[in-house]
């Protein structure tokens, strides 16, 4: 191989190594672990059976089949209402103590684990102390991570 085509060989391989270093750098979500600590962690008063979920994305169904494959009950409402049959409200009852509202929206993949790059809200509220006892928020967090630390606290 020639001088000059060992140049041009080291020239394409710099700037494919460049290329994939830029891809990965703009695809991972290094310190993702940090950006899962919560803004309020209080302990749950009991385990719940029944907990109700509520708010849209990937990460709403995370934490619903999460709570499900730990034999909690999920519903999509802490009310259940009884009609008459006019289709008027006869009674209401409560059915769920802790609601937990989720949201996320999904960006990219994250490379250290490979689930999906998410900004994210959690908050559970406690409806009898009527208090928030759980919230979690931020930019960039990989959705395994979160769930792992939700896990964390809900079933500690």
């Amino acid at each position: 191989m020639s001088i000059r085509n060992k140049k041009y060989f080291f020239k394409r391989q710099t700037a494919a190594a460049f290329a994939v270093s830029l891809i990965l750098t703009a695809c991972t979500s290094v310190g993702h672990l940090e950006r899962t600590q919560p803004q309020i962690e209080r302990k749950l008063a009991n385990r719940p059976n029944v907990v109700a979920v509520v708010g849209s994305g990937e990460l709403a169904v995370a934490v619903e089949l999460l709570l499900v494959s730990k034999g909690i009950s999920v519903r999509a409402s802490p009310v259940q209402v009884t009609l008459d049959s006019n289709q008027n409200v006869k009674s209401s009852e409560t059915v769920a103590r802790y609601v937990a509202n989720v949201t996320s929206v999904d960006h990219d993949m994250c490379v250290p684990e490979g689930s999906r790059q998410m900004h994210f809200h959690i908050s559970v509220v406690d409806l009898v102390s009527n208090e928030r006892v759980f919230a979690m928020s931020g930019d960039y967090g990989c959705k395994n991570t979160i769930v792992q630390r939700f896990d964390r606290w809900f079933f500690q």
